[in-house]
């Protein structure tokens, strides 16, 4: 993986920071689906793919709103039929189509 090619597509890097902001590591997996590099995916509860790839704003917002609520998705496919996502799937739903608060936030 070329990560200055990543860092040429993309001003903003997914980072894993220390507590004590000593340190921070660069997620380079989820600054990849920023930049477009990866292929980013939703599934909807319903089986429905909504493809993400080149939509940072709305990835950021996802990635966000599964922070706040202590979530994590490792993976380029965002898959809301999983059991640990159903309290929050319709929110991350509504950002994915853009009627969220979070989504229209990232607009401003």
């Amino acid at each position: 993986m070329d990560y200055l090619a990543v860092l040429h597509r993309t001003r903003e890097a997914v980072l894993h920071a220390d507590p004590n902001g000593r340190s921070y590591v660069i997620d380079w997996a989820r600054t990849n689906l920023l930049a477009g590099t990866t292929a980013a995916k939703v599934i909807a509860p319903d089986g429905q793919e909504l493809p993400l790839t080149g939509r940072p704003d709305v990835i950021w917002a996802l990635m966000n709103l599964l922070t706040s609520h202590g979530l994590s998705n490792p993976t380029p496919v965002l898959d809301l039929r999983k059991r640990r996502l159903s309290a929050v799937a319709g929110m991350l739903l509504e950002v994915v189509r853009g009627t969220g608060t979070e989504a229209n936030a990232t607009r401003l």
